[in-house]
């Protein structure tokens, strides 16, 4: 059961890691800049584009950042989560066992009280017989 909760966990982590891989959703503030740098560079106002482009770019890096930190902060509970839910399920299983395991000892034991009682009967009825 461990083993098999090992590889769905791994097979859990390969889809987070894909779902990470996803792009990041810009701002618009972000957007706006470039659109106004790709105009300016049409205009051929180069200075002003590269101003533009290198606040562009230090924002995309901000933002790139605090996605990344975002989803894995978002992979990391949901493995947790998934991790609780494969323990919940053994800690049932468990105690499903035990319980069974009980009935089982509880059932024996009711045989064996059973078997006891009658071969004291069978004892007390032979005795009686032959007085």
């Amino acid at each position: 059961m461990q083993e098999r909760h090992a590889k769905e966990l791994l097979d859990y982590q390969k889809i987070l890691l894909a779902k990470q891989q996803q792009r990041t959703k810009f701002s618009t503030e972000l957007l706006n800049l470039r659109k106004i740098q790709e105009h300016l560079a049409k205009a051929k106002d180069y200075t002003e584009a590269q101003k533009i482009k290198t606040k562009a770019d230090a924002l995309e890096a901000v933002e790139t950042k605090r996605g990344l930190k975002r989803r894995q902060k978002e992979i990391t509970q949901q493995e947790i989560k998934f991790q609780n839910s494969k323990n919940q399920e053994m800690a049932a299983l468990q105690k499903r066992v035990e319980s069974g395991r009980k009935e089982l000892n509880k059932k024996r034991q009711n045989e064996l009280e059973r078997y006891v009682l009658s071969t004291l009967c069978l004892d007390f009825s032979f005795i009686r017989c032959y007085n």
